[in-house]
């Protein structure tokens, strides 16, 4: 496993197949990270209805046919049905398509994450899919821990990268405890920006 973060997705068509729970999972993590999704299916959860009405997603209300993969980038297959499932895969495959198989991860090329985000971090847990449900507990954990001093902790520090480059590690770690000590003393809000399983 080699762990990546895909970046600049709004330029990219990524479609999702399948209009159940497990597609609005996918989704939400597709939007967080900057796509306007494709999805297909014939019905879709209340939720993947309110982002085509509000447009975030692209809506193509029927089954998957073959050829609907073509010119994607990635590609999500998470319909209810292995056989459809098994089609998408050979469909990308073929293509060289980036694919994640919501019941099948071998079957795919690439495995989400269970996401934390807070302002500009990202923090991802995996089991390499031996256990999702694991994934996404250990990732409510880091959340609770991970508050938004830290994500005015990385954006302090965004503008400061020159001088930060000069110290030693052990300089920069002294700085970065000193500055969480300070925010920890400033009354702020804790908004825990979404998390979300891609």
């Amino acid at each position: 496993m080699y762990p990546i973060v895909l970046t600049n997705l709004a330029q990219q068509r990524c479609v999702v197949i399948g209009g159940g729970a497990v597609a609005e999972r996918k989704v939400a993590g597709l939007i967080a990270g900057g796509a306007k999704p494709i999805v297909i299916s014939p019905q879709l959860t209340p939720q993947l209805q309110h982002w085509q009405a509000s447009s975030q997603i692209q809506h193509i209300a029927r089954e998957y046919q073959f050829g609907d993969c073509e010119q994607a980038f990635l590609v999500v297959a998470a319909t209810n049905q292995r056989l459809v499932n098994q089609q998408i895969a050979q469909e990308c495959h073929n293509h060289s398509i980036l694919l994640n198989i919501a019941d099948a991860a071998e079957e795919g090329n690439f495995i989400t994450t269970a996401n934390h985000r807070q302002g500009s971090l990202l923090f991802s847990v995996s089991s390499s899919g031996a256990s999702p449900a694991l994934s996404r507990y250990l990732r409510q954990q880091l959340s609770t821990y991970f508050d938004q001093r830290y994500a005015t902790l990385a954006q302090i520090v965004a503008g400061q990268r020159t001088e930060l480059a000069a110290l030693s590690t052990a300089e920069r770690e002294q700085y970065f405890d000193q500055l969480l000590i300070e925010l920890a003393q400033q009354p702020t809000t804790l908004n825990h920006l979404p998390t979300e399983d891609l």
